[in-house]
């Protein structure tokens, strides 16, 4: 996605006629005047894709091919889902949930110790509490099991070298896949 420096509008891709080829290009959507009331807002020319197409494709292999900025995004990524996924929100809501279901249960044992409910009131209270806590533990318990899944996940991207290569991989065959579907053999 490219956005236009002047008006900040987005440019779409869009092609035109010659007697014997179709030409694409990128065009700012600020430029079209029939989109706007007063006319155009932006008077910047559109931009053909094969030139623009071919910057951006050695801009990316730029950045995949330096380790350090790769490390340094992954790293950033990886400190953001382990900190900031829902799941974590949802495990710290969970045990807080517990926690609480527990002393419930605590407190309604400690009650009827001190003879302050007889064991017909704890007798019908006890089996609403033991389910809420089980119900918790397994919720608790699934959550785990999935947050392990995504760490192991994780732990996959930690492997930079294989994740440049894998990188590097896609990006070429996405660039001769590319030549191949465009008539005339360049970028499109």
């Amino acid at each position: 996605m490219a956005a236009c420096a002047g008006c900040g509008y987005g440019y779409y891709r869009t092609s035109t006629r010659t007697k014997k080829h179709k030409i694409y290009y990128y065009r700012c959507l600020g430029s079209d005047d029939y989109r706007y009331e007063g006319g155009r807002v932006c008077t910047n020319k559109p931009v053909r894709a094969d030139y623009l197409d071919t910057l951006v494709w050695k801009h990316i292999t730029t950045l995949i091919a330096d380790p350090q900025l790769i490390r340094a995004e992954i790293d950033k990524r990886l400190a953001r889902a382990r900190t900031a996924d829902p799941a974590v929100r949802q495990r710290e809501r969970l045990e807080l949930a517990l926690a609480k279901a527990t002393t419930a249960i605590t407190r309604m044992i400690e009650a009827f110790q001190e003879q302050l409910i007889t064991i017909d009131e704890l007798r019908s209270r006890m089996p609403d509490l033991r389910a809420r806590e089980h119900s918790l533990r397994g919720q608790l318990d699934a959550l785990e099991a999935q947050l392990a899944d995504r760490d192991d996940y994780l732990k996959l991207a930690d492997d930079l070298e294989g994740f440049l290569a894998q990188l590097h991989s896609n990006a070429a065959s996405a660039q001769q896949n590319e030549r191949r579907s465009t008539p005339g053999g360049g970028p499109a």
